[in-house]
């Protein structure tokens, strides 16, 4: 995990992914931006130009350090790698409450007592999306890079952004499952 605005860790994930993906293997790069935006990342990946790359990046904001500079180099660093041929899908796999209708139904019983099975479900399904995004490509390699709190595996005080109040609501949480 990083933490979301950071310069070096988009940096040391491109070294991982070129060292990963160096001897042909297939790789799924898994990120932190919505599942439901795949097709525009696709679209980032099919570029032209490095150029290109960048402009539809800077259509991702955030209000965060997923969409900073060094995320955009990110981009294009894994850009590159694809344009030399190597075996990379990358995937957002990142879930809002609401994107599926099942939501209420779909909380696994499994969750602990003490912590909050609605905030935990964005971080279980995070990981769910990635391992289903790499069985999807036959992937050898999974790499997933997400804030900290995400792959955090253990109980922690975390919460919820409510839209109506536009407050963020704190509660324990089990992130990473």
């Amino acid at each position: 995990g990083e933490l979301h605005g950071t310069k070096e860790m988009p940096a040391a994930f491109l070294s991982v992914v070129d060292d990963a993906t160096m001897s042909g293997r297939s790789v799924i790069v898994a990120l932190e931006h919505k599942a439901t935006m795949q097709d525009q990342i696709d679209q980032i990946f099919t570029s032209s130009t490095s150029r290109e790359v960048e402009q539809k990046f800077e259509e991702f904001s955030t209000k965060d350090g997923r969409s900073s500079e060094a995320m955009k180099s990110l981009m294009v660093g894994i850009w590159s790698l694809i344009q030399e041929g190597r075996n990379i899908k990358v995937a957002g796999v990142d879930y809002c409450w609401g994107d599926d209708p099942d939501d209420d139904q779909s909380i696994p019983p499994w969750i602990a007592e003490e912590v909050n099975a609605k905030a935990s479900l964005r971080d279980i399904r995070m990981g769910q999306n990635a391992i289903a995004a790499c069985e999807e490509h036959e992937c050898e390699l999974l790499l997933f890079f997400a804030g900290n709190f995400h792959t955090n595996t253990d109980v922690s005080l975390g919460g919820i952004w409510n839209v109506e109040t536009e407050t963020f609501e704190r509660m324990p949480v089990a992130p990473a499952g």
